[in-house]
């Protein structure tokens, strides 16, 4: 965050007067923010907001203040995080109050703020949820298995000809892959060094995974900076919002339009973008179509690249697990065996899905290294009370999900991957996948994706520290 806060001397006044206000709201309701670092001369907590893996800070503060819940407060803004399981169920889950998302201005001026993922509570966002579900609840999950499969053999074929040296490289394009093609209709080439499309995808998850976060870029805790031009200093941010848009049209906008020519002409491949589109030309009696195409086509880009990114991390995670936890690994195959068809050597996915110890495995690798260590943030559609602490309407409240995951008293011993953890069912499981009614609608497909991909690379590869070596018994079909 360092680079983007060499600005803050001229903001000396404005964050005076909020620093200000801040005060007079506190004592005029009569309750304490939640603990928190005590505020600076003018600036608040400006200073305190973590420069680096935000999620260790956080959870430092809340350590040293011996509180699940904290607060900063900067420049007009109070941010509330939540380190705690109780605090996010008590709030997120069960507060419809906390079901709106914060406007987050590096977000906005992408070009990305209406998409339902960063988009507020209302009839627009229920209407695309909706859509989104009825596509991927779980009973529909049989209808992907044949394209997870596929690109899970595919990914097996390349790692056998690369080995471990195109590890990275060759797990991104199994992510990207399957969505493209589920979510376009695209398919991604086997060589993809002359497609541009991945790295264009890469690009922008990594330039709006940094915009969502609060603390990143100044912009998100002062938006009049959102008219502070590019050439003065601090203004750098604006370079990153110009190529963002420029991404989002190629990795976006262009697959998006070729679907709807290739609709028009007869000869689109079924996605997810074309059904939706039929649907909305069937509704648009109703004023639906017209309404919400183009939200398909920000909502698709951004469905396609977070999961993409769960996917990689989550992939990742698993075979650092699986090299330090040998006996894992063992237990797993064994049970990942007993799927295998007689004609093709290769797990079978329906019954991939209903394998228990594999099923908490997943589990166990999203919460050992979380994918993303904080959740994207929620708001306050209105000032509430909780604990006896005050939380101001508007404010941006952020669930830790590394701290919820180091919570000793829900996952005793949690530096230690144990899958067996999760024969307790009480525990929860689906945190990755967000609280309340802001929950993703995408976690079956991410769950039915990795469990298939996990399959298939235990079936065929042994993991090891040094590097993956072919299971001598098994044979790609």
């Amino acid at each position: 965050m360092s680079q983007y806060l060499h600005t803050w001397e001229i903001l000396l006044l404005c964050a005076g007067f909020s620093f200000i206000l801040w005060r007079r709201l506190v004592r005029s309701q009569g309750l304490p923010l939640p603990p928190g670092p005590p505020p600076h001369f003018l600036l608040g907590n400006l200073r305190d907001f973590p420069r680096d893996r935000e999620w260790l800070g956080y959870a430092k503060i809340g350590q040293d203040y011996q509180s699940d819940i904290i607060s900063l407060s900067a420049l007009g803004k109070t941010v509330i995080v939540l380190n705690s399981h109780r605090a996010v169920t008590d709030l997120l889950d069960s507060r419809a109050k906390y079901a709106d998302r914060p406007q987050i201005p590096m977000i906005n001026l992408m070009g990305l703020g209406n998409i339902v993922t960063f988009s507020q509570y209302g009839p627009r966002w229920r209407a695309l949820r909706k859509a989104i579900h009825l596509d991927m609840q779980e009973s529909v999950m049989p209808k992907y298995w044949s394209s997870q499969e596929t690109e899970a053999r595919r990914l097996v074929a390349r790692l056998l000809a690369h080995g471990d040296k195109t590890l990275l490289r060759d797990v991104q394009h199994w992510a990207a892959a399957f969505l493209l093609s589920g979510t376009f209709g695209y398919h991604l080439p086997a060589d993809t060094s002359n497609d541009p499309l991945l790295p264009y995808m890469e690009e922008l998850l990594d330039m709006v995974t940094s915009g969502a976060q609060t603390s990143r870029f100044l912009v998100n805790l002062f938006p009049a900076l959102k008219y502070w031009p590019e050439w003065m200093p601090g203004g750098s941010f604006q370079a990153i919002v110009r190529r963002a848009r420029e991404l989002r049209k190629l990795a976006g906008d262009d697959p998006f339009d070729r679907v709807k020519t290739e609709m028009a002409n007869g000869v689109a491949h079924s996605s997810y973008v074309s059904r939706m589109l039929s649907e909305f030309e069937q509704d648009s009696g109703k004023g639906g179509a017209a309404g919400l195409e183009n939200q398909v086509d920000y909502e698709e880009l951004i469905r396609a690249n977070a999961v993409t990114l769960f996917g990689v991390t989550t992939l990742i995670s698993f075979i650092v697990a699986m090299q330090m936890y040998p006996k894992v690994q063992t237990k797993a195959r064994e049970e990942v065996l007993s799927t295998l068809d007689p004609m093709t050597g290769q797990p079978v996915p329906a019954e991939i899905v209903q394998l228990p110890y594999l099923r908490n495995l997943l589990r166990e690798v999203m919460r050992w290294l979380p994918a993303l260590p904080l959740g994207i943030p929620h708001a306050t559609k209105e000032e509430d009370e909780y604990r006896g602490y005050y939380i101001p309407a508007q404010s941006v409240i952020v669930p830790n999900l590394w701290a919820l995951s180091r919570e000793r008293s829900i996952y005793p011993d949690p530096e230690t991957f144990n899958p067996d953890r999760f024969n307790d069912t009480s525990l929860p499981h689906d945190t990755p996948f967000g609280f309340g009614r802001r929950r993703c609608p995408g976690m079956h497909l991410a769950n039915s994706n990795l469990l298939i991909v996990l399959a298939y690379l235990l079936a065929n590869f042994e993991i090891t520290k040094a590097t993956m070596k072919t299971a001598a018994s098994l044979s790609l079909a």
